[in-house]
């Protein structure tokens, strides 16, 4: 059986400790789309078809209620 390829990536988290440092160096230095932006997380468009979700470090340990449903705590 052949080994599976990769196509691309639909979602991947990274965590900061410097969200608005991280927001600078995605959009000025690699060029990506900043979608949202927030004290928690900021989302990037990668090519427009896939999204990199960078989180504060530290800020996401209790659920949080969204209207798809709820994002567990989770932590680097």
């Amino acid at each position: 059986m052949p080994t599976p390829r990769i196509n691309g990536v639909v979602e991947t988290c990274l965590y900061s400790g410097d969200l608005s440092r991280s927001v600078r160096f995605y959009q000025d230095q690699l060029g990506l789309r900043l979608l949202e932006s927030g004290e928690r997380l900021c989302v990037f468009s990668v090519a427009d078809k896939q999204v990199l979700l960078i989180f504060r470090s530290g800020g996401t340990m209790k659920a949080i209620p969204t209207p798809g449903g709820m994002i567990p705590p989770h932590e680097a």
